[in-house]
């Protein structure tokens, strides 16, 4: 949802997009973590997690962990959440942007979705280009 990096702090921006049957009301869903993504990334324990302003209803923020947790009764909704991110030990801060999308889908599609197991080739192999006609 950030990248963080003490080298350059520069806004950043993440969209995510939540799917959720009509009618349905889960329960509080965690959708991800306000990374810090950058040269010192393993240095978690020494960020802070805040809301710039007040804490949105439908959302939680764990100051610890930059966990984003979406509340159960969050319904259609679209919408910026603002954060601010402290690196404790660096004396130095950021802010980050999160679009959260969540879009309300039938049980129709919920039904037909799929989903396809690719096993025996690896992630480049998979991605590279295959000529058809030649079988290569």
């Amino acid at each position: 949802m950030l990248a963080y990096s003490k080298n350059a702090n520069e806004v950043q921006r993440k969209v995510i997009t939540n799917f959720m049957e009509q009618g349905q009301a889960p329960a509080d869903t965690e959708i991800g973590r306000v990374n810090v993504n950058d040269a010192d990334d393993w240095d978690l324990p020494d960020k802070k997690f805040y809301w710039v302003n007040e804490p949105h209803p439908y959302f939680s923020l764990d100051q610890d962990t930059g966990m984003l947790t979406m509340r159960g009764e969050t319904q259609g909704y679209v919408g910026p959440l603002q954060f601010r991110v402290e690196d404790l030990k660096n004396k130095d801060s950021v802010t980050a942007y999160v679009t959260v999308e969540v879009q309300k889908i039938t049980h129709e599609r919920v039904n037909n979705a799929g989903s396809i197991r690719i096993s025996g080739i690896t992630d480049l192999e998979f991605i590279n280009n295959w000529n058809y006609k030649v079988n290569e």
